[in-house]
């Protein structure tokens, strides 16, 4: 083997390493992506469901207040009202329509909660629906789906 043949099959083997190199490399960055993705949506639901869980909470003590004839606190739940999670994958576009329309109902049933409580209108009927409202709500975020690629 001559000195032209071994550099040849030197450059020929370090074109291919470095070309397959970056193929696996730019497959697993796909997927190591993709992962990042379902589980920052994973924990977006969550931290949804808890936020819901916290104001269902609220509702309730304020209900137990009521019952009992005393005067409620509405500051624990406008703190809570006024500072939802920030949930970047629900506005990504990646999720399907009816997950969209569910997330929209969240919101609208966090806004009637908000506006219940500026009012200072709230009976011990009004808290259940509410209540109840914010159950399926929490039921709801966790049945969204993103689109299936």
């Amino acid at each position: 083997m001559t000195l032209l043949e071994i550099l040849v099959s030197f450059i020929v083997g370090l074109v291919s390493g470095v070309a397959s190199g970056w193929v696996v490399s730019d497959i697993f960055k796909k997927n190591g992506a993709k992962e990042e993705f379902y589980k920052e949506f994973s924990d977006d639901k969550q931290k949804t469901v808890r936020f819901l869980q916290s104001l269902k909470l609220e509702l309730d003590i304020i209900g137990e207040a009521i019952k009992s004839g005393e005067k409620p606190n509405f500051e624990d739940i406008r703190r809570r009202i006024d500072n939802p999670p920030i949930t970047l994958t629900f506005g990504s576009g990646k999720i399907t329509e009816v997950s969209q329309s569910r997330i929209q109902i969240k919101n609208e049933i966090v806004a009637e909660v908000r506006d219940c409580i500026a009012s200072g209108d709230l009976d011990v009927r009004g808290i259940s629906s509410l209540s109840r409202k914010l159950f399926r709500a929490q039921i709801e975020i966790l049945d969204i789906e993103t689109i299936k690629k």
